[in-house]
């Protein structure tokens, strides 16, 4: 969403693209990981140590991303929609008014 809301208009299908790619490289990195470490080291270091650093690796990573992710902004959209006030009403409460229920009847099921 940060993405295609800070693209250009007429490009945001490009830039909307871009994160998709994110857990393609991610599974990528982390078999390549694991296949540089079970190369590297002895079967019994491996079976020690060797198959922690990657979820050490992965645990830093998610540390970083939800740093960065608690400093950026909200999206321009966003802000507009923010001062519009429609953002204010609770959503939960207009799907209850509007089609209470057919949520009772699904939640039934």
């Amino acid at each position: 969403m940060l993405a295609g809301e800070h693209a250009p208009p007429g490009r945001r299908g490009l830039w909307a693209s871009f994160p998709q790619t994110g857990p393609a490289i991610g599974f990528l990195c982390a078999n390549g990981c694991v296949l540089a470490l079970s190369a590297a080291l002895t079967p019994e270091r491996f079976l020690a140590w060797g198959w922690r650093v990657p979820f050490w690796g992965a645990g830093i990573l998610t540390l970083i991303g939800f740093l960065l992710r608690s400093r950026i902004v909200e999206t321009p959209v966003f802000q507009g929609l923010a001062r519009e006030d429609a953002l204010a009403r609770s959503p939960l409460r207009a799907v209850l008014r509007r089609h209470g229920g057919r949520v009772v009847l699904v939640a039934a099921r």
